[in-house]
């Protein structure tokens, strides 16, 4: 097989409903929308408690990504309407799905891909020494 359209992403079902993990985009477009998450990927100076503030409205949004309807407020309404148990379940569900090793590990595989000589985006040079980001 030589076409990724035939690959499905890995699903799980919590409460009834399949949520599935996210991709580069759905990552890009939460980063994007949330400064505080952002900063926890590239700002060693932000904490997870400076997300904490934002954390009811990322927690609905990764779990609308997560369902396939990334920025659907309709969705992320009704998130936010669950007890908060269920909410966690959902959240738990996805991140797991996303990061199956958790995201440090894939952070410091981009670093290293980053600070290789193969791949230098924008801001970052090889040996750039600033790209860490805090451990879970």
């Amino acid at each position: 097989m030589n076409d990724l359209s035939q690959l499905a992403p890995a699903t799980a079902v919590v409460n009834g409903v399949e949520v599935r993990g996210l991709s580069f985009r759905d990552l890009k477009a939460l980063m994007d929308r949330f400064p505080n998450l952002t900063g926890m990927f590239f700002d060693p100076a932000v904490t997870v408690a400076d997300a904490v503030v934002d954390f009811p409205d990322i927690s609905a949004a990764i779990v609308a990504a997560g369902l396939g309807k990334r920025g659907d407020e309709s969705t992320e309404a009704a998130f936010h309407d669950l007890p908060i148990e269920t909410q966690f379940d959902f959240v738990e569900k996805v991140y797991a799905l996303s990061a199956p090793q958790g995201f440090p590990l894939y952070w410091a595989r981009i670093t290293k891909l980053w600070t290789s000589g193969s791949f230098a985006p924008r801001g970052l040079t090889n040996g750039a020494k600033n790209a860490q980001r805090p451990s879970d």
